[in-house]
């Protein structure tokens, strides 16, 4: 919040509105106070007069573990990504991959492709618990559940395996993951800000996309911070030039 309102007293010397949004779906439940005053010692005993000094604000919290399929609602891309976050870290790998039922009913099979891809390695990133054994088990069941994605995740495997991750899922995928995810995250992190801009611009030359798809994980972060604030392309090509 902090972050975007010193970008826009910037560029336009003036603060924007902004309604603080907590999405939560980790395994403990959520015991935050839902209001910063709530979190200051001794607030209420304070004087009115010393109240209205000290800055306060409340958010809304989404706790994604508490809601079921028919409370995600919108468009199908978005249901996917919210289905996987809620499920991410269930026990039952059934309920861990739902999401890709979901990914049956896109009508594009090239976006559906891409999606598995980043459902994949997200659930691999964030599950470090995975033996072997859940490994294969996995597998399995996207044979079922997503056929379209069975050759993909052998390659995933592949690749993984090429990295040392053999290895890393012995120990619950922590180690080999550091190094068989990096690169892969980096490209999907560079695949979306690219995707952003040409929904903002239309078209991105070919130059642009070589370039941006070349750049680091913290640069592209920042590409991605600004990408609706910047009024042309020659914005961007300043982060591949630095």
């Amino acid at each position: 919040m902090v972050r975007i309102w010193d970008a826009q007293i910037e560029a336009t010397g003036r603060l924007p509105v902004i309604i603080p949004l907590v999405v939560y779906h980790g395994q403990a439940n959520w015991n935050i106070k839902p209001a910063l005053s709530e979190m200051i010692s001794g607030y209420d005993e304070l004087p009115p007069d010393i109240k209205v000094l000290i800055p306060d604000y409340a958010y809304l919290l989404y706790d994604l573990s508490r809601f079921t399929d028919e409370e995600i609602k919108g468009r199908l891309e978005s249901k996917i990504a919210m289905t996987v976050l809620r499920d991410i870290m269930k026990k039952d790998l059934d309920a861990v991959l739902k999401s890709l039922y979901l990914l049956r009913e896109l009508k594009d099979k090239g976006v559906g492709s891409d999606y598995f891809d980043i459902v994949m390695r997200y659930i691999f990133s964030a599950r470090s618990d995975l033996t072997i054994d859940n490994f294969t088990d996995l597998v399995k069941k996207i044979e079922t559940v997503y056929p379209e994605g069975s050759e993909k995740v052998m390659t995933l495997a592949e690749l993984f395996r090429q990295e040392g991750l053999e290895k890393g899922l012995e120990k619950g995928l922590e180690e080999g993951l550091e190094r068989g995810m990096e690169k892969g995250e980096t490209n999907a992190l560079a695949r979306t800000v690219i995707k952003f801009l040409v929904r903002k611009f239309d078209f991105v030359p070919e130059d642009l996309k070589q370039g941006i798809s070349k750049l680091d994980a913290p640069t592209l972060d920042k590409i991605l911070d600004r990408v609706f604030d910047f009024e042309n392309l020659d914005e961007v090509r300043k982060y591949i030039k630095g």
